[in-house]
């Protein structure tokens, strides 16, 4: 009963789900096209991928901490949305599990779910845009060339 609730759940999530373009990108055997992953290639690089992007683009310093700044400005702005992100997931899944759920509360809890989820993809952009301005213009070709290399499959 559990599986089949979250499975319903995801449904009525949609493509609001982060893990649902990975789904969708993985069973697509990761082809460009239609089925780029979006909310992987736009989410902000892992502290790895920041590593890389400095050596690969040859950030001086000054870029290097600016790039940190923003990664971890990011971090904190986004740390209370991902809270709100599972738990307005948790309360579907909730709401879903009862005898009979009350439409107008599911549609409420949906609409405030989607909501969250739009303020984390703001902050995404917002990211990158900021990110844009630290960056040389052929230092924002050569990482959105290496982006498409590695994160859309």
């Amino acid at each position: 009963m559990k599986h089949t609730v979250t499975m319903m759940v995801s449904i009525l999530l949609g493509s609001a789900l982060l893990g649902a373009y990975s789904v969708e990108a993985q069973a697509a055997g990761g082809q460009k096209g239609l089925f780029k992953n979006v909310v992987q290639t736009f989410r902000p690089p892992s502290g790895r991928e920041l590593t890389k992007i400095a050596n690969d683009l040859e950030l001086d310093e000054e870029q290097k901490r600016q790039m940190k700044e923003l990664n971890d400005r990011f971090q904190q702005q986004t740390s209370t949305l991902k809270q709100r992100y599972e738990t307005g997931y948790e309360k579907v899944v909730k709401l879903m599990s009862t005898e009979h759920p009350d439409k107008g509360n599911v549609n409420q809890t949906l609409k405030n779910f989607h909501q969250t989820h739009s303020q984390f993809v703001d902050a995404e952009v917002q990211f990158w845009m900021d990110l844009k301005t630290i960056l040389t213009p052929a230092q924002n070709l050569k990482l959105w060339r290496l982006f498409e290399k590695s994160r859309i499959r």
